[in-house]
């Protein structure tokens, strides 16, 4: 648990995103399959399936979870067919009411194509070339701490001798395998990715650490072990440390900024849109909604970034495609009160934008906020545009 405290902190330090949203159900499931693999009862299963879908929900890459749920059924006390069938029955009855939802709106394929055939995850993930060497040091680098102890108690001794204790260490090697597994999808080794592998890492490095202080075990590998753990146990403190401080900064009062205007010169009723990597919160702050399915525009206005755990990102390039021709279908149908255009996103070269604010907008030069771009609604026959 120590462990865990000093680990978790720093590889979720970025923010509260889909990793951590994911994180709770893929625990859920590799614990819930544990204990039908112990006990036998094959509602743990069912629960387990339910949880690996609702963690796939949050984050495509929770699909890892697939592989200890099946070592749990293979090397547990239920019969290996059924418990495979109750996790299976358990995933559909997770899935079935969001099926449902999209079904009774008209669109029933569109959460199966969201879900397994985003085009969005498929192009994120073919953008960087994947080099081993990096995904190696990303995880040595992240998960230095729990790895060594559990490195260092091969050869330490038997393994656990009681069923129950065989079940966990497998099911805890095949969560970690396939957690590093897919952290590396997509070859960028983001910090954040190697959250999903950090309770897997811990649980090894608990079951090493009984091997190394078991009765018998050779002093020597203990004494190198302590040392060890003490001496990566600090570094980890001292990551620990710099993310609480980095935590202290306040890094969003340009959002709010910008959000207490929006919210002073629009109606409740109104819609806005926010193009930009730090805008999304306008929405949320202000309390308005975008006036487009277009919420998020990386991946889908542009190129996926192309940036690694070390390398930096270069500049973001526009994709003139489908996206594009909604999000204008979108303004058209719904003109938003407010556009805002961060710095960072290329929509200088969307010439249809561009055309579109200058044909209906005009920009606010009282917003001075480095090269951001505010656009203000001009007045209509159907109404007046709000005024800053």
């Amino acid at each position: 648990m120590t462990t865990y405290l000093l680990v978790a902190p720093v590889l979720d330090s970025m923010d509260a995103n889909y990793v951590t949203w994911a994180l709770p159900p893929a625990l859920g499931a590799v614990l819930a399959a544990v204990r039908g693999g112990t006990s036998g009862r094959l509602r743990w299963f069912a629960v387990a399936g339910a949880s690996l879908c609702w963690a796939v929900l949050a984050r495509r890459q929770g699909i890892f979870v697939i592989v200890p749920v099946a070592v749990a059924a293979y090397g547990g006390a239920a019969p290996w067919g059924r418990a495979i069938l109750a996790a299976v029955a358990g995933g559909v009855g997770a899935l079935l009411p969001f099926e449902v939802h999209y079904a009774l709106r008209g669109h029933p394929w569109a959460f199966v194509e969201g879900v397994v055939f985003n085009p969005w995850g498929y192009a994120y993930v073919s953008t960087v070339t994947f080099d081993p060497h990096e995904a190696l040091r990303a995880t040595a680098f992240f998960l230095a701490w729990p790895l060594a102890v559990a490195l260092l108690s091969l050869g330490a001794g038997r393994g656990p001798s009681r069923p129950s204790r065989r079940v966990f260490g497998s099911v805890a090697v095949a969560y970690l395998v396939a957690a590093v597994a897919a952290a590396w999808v997509g070859g960028r080794f983001y910090k954040g990715y190697f959250l999903m592998a950090a309770p897997a890492a811990c649980f090894v490095a608990g079951i090493g650490w009984d091997r190394i202080a078991a009765p018998g075990a050779v002093r020597w590998r203990r004494w190198i072990a302590a040392f060890v753990f003490l001496l990566l146990g600090g570094r980890q403190a001292v990551l620990w440390s710099n993310v609480a401080q980095e935590r202290g900064i306040v890094r969003d009062r340009a959002q709010r900024r910008l959000a207490e205007r929006v919210a002073r010169t629009t109606g409740p009723g109104d819609r806005i849109w926010c193009w930009g990597w730090h805008l999304w919160g306008v929405y949320a702050l202000s309390g308005r909604l975008s006036a487009s399915r277009i919420y998020k525009g990386l991946g889908l206005l542009t190129e996926p970034h192309a940036d690694t755990w070390r390398t930096p990102a270069p500049r973001l390039v526009f994709r003139d495609g489908p996206a594009a021709r909604m999000l204008l279908e979108d303004f058209r149908a719904t003109p938003p009160a407010v556009v805002i255009l961060g710095s960072t996103v290329p929509h200088r070269d969307f010439h249809d934008l561009r055309r579109f604010l200058r044909d209906g907008y005009r920009r606010d030069p009282s917003v001075r906020m480095g090269r951001l771009e505010v656009w203000v609604r001009r007045p209509s026959p159907q109404g007046p545009s709000p005024r800053p």
